[in-house]
């Protein structure tokens, strides 16, 4: 890829001071956020996604730590949509257009591991799932994966 002016170790996160994220890149360009566009446009996204399910949620605070994140049931919905690989994928076509960047899906047995499975996709693999199965299948996928999944608050 691009050389974006990274050395091993510098990172820009989310909520870092600008000025700090300046100095690790310096040749980027900083925009400024809109949490009032990013709210609305997540609102029309939930809009959407409740065509597929009567069962959905999604935080609209865009302050909330949750924010931007759907949580579908899509159990028993394969006769209207399709197996679970198939309605994400229609969810996220449908949704694509209304949202800044690229929706990320995963499937799972349970919340926490589907919540894990999104967060694993990006860019080029944009739905990663969890083998079918029972929480045993869920567990062996989850070992192997780094404790900074889990949802705790970060350590100081």
């Amino acid at each position: 890829g691009p050389d974006l002016g990274f050395r091993d170790g510098d990172r820009v996160r989310p909520g870092q001071p600008l000025g700090v994220a300046h100095r690790l890149v310096p040749e980027a360009t900083f925009l400024e956020a809109d949490p009032a566009a990013y709210a609305t446009a997540f609102e029309a996204a939930l809009e959407v996604l409740a065509a597929f399910t009567p069962s959905i949620e999604g935080e609209i605070d865009s302050a909330a730590p949750a924010f931007g994140r759907a949580l579908l049931g899509i159990e028993g919905l394969d006769r209207l949509w399709g197996d679970e690989a198939t309605l994400t994928a229609r969810a996220r076509t449908a949704v694509a257009a209304l949202l800044p960047a690229a929706p990320r899906a995963g499937i799972g047995n349970t919340r926490f591991g589907a919540g894990v499975a999104a967060s694993m996709a990006h860019e080029t693999t944009s739905l990663v799932a969890i083998p079918p199965g029972g929480a045993a299948e869920e567990a062996a996928f989850l070992a192997p994966l780094p404790i900074r999944l889990l949802p705790a608050p970060e350590l100081e």
